[in-house]
Parts: structure tokens; C-alpha cells; sequence
């Protein structure tokens, strides 16, 4: 679900008609720091038992594997 500003966490109580989906937490956008960029559309991937992530990948700069352990 989409709220506003943020995507929301909600049951799905198996679709049932009579039953609308309950919200359980609540997260705000990614703040990324300026030098990270989108690579790819964000996937919508199903984790099952009613569950989903989005997985977003990111590009960021470096001269230097080195900096990818600091």
C-alpha cells in the first residue's frame, strides 16, 4: 500500500470480501546520500504468507574498491 510519503505494511487477511487489510507498520521513503543514484526500476518481490519487499538497486561512484569497506 502507498500512504503518504511512505509505503505502508498491512495483513492481508487472505483477500477476504468482508474484510478490509489492517495496517501494521508504516516506513518512510530512503533518504540517499547525493551520490547514489537509481540503477534499475524498483521489483516488487513476493516473499509469500502474504509478505513482499521492494528491492531497489543503486549505483554510487568510487576511484577505489577500497572505499567499499569504510
Amino acid at each position: 500500500m502507498v500512504g503518504g510519503g511512505g509505503l505502508e505494511e498491512g495483513e492481508d487477511s487472505d483477500f477476504l470480501p468482508d474484510l478490509q487489510p489492517q495496517i501494521v507498520g508504516a516506513w518512510k521513503e530512503l533518504c540517499l546520500p547525493e551520490q547514489w543514484k537509481e540503477s534499475k526500476v524498483p521489483q516488487f518481490v513476493i516473499l509469500g504468507s502474504g509478505r513482499f519487499c521492494i528491492a531497489r538497486f543503486f549505483f554510487f561512484p568510487t576511484t577505489n574498491l577500497d572505499d567499499l569497506s569504510h
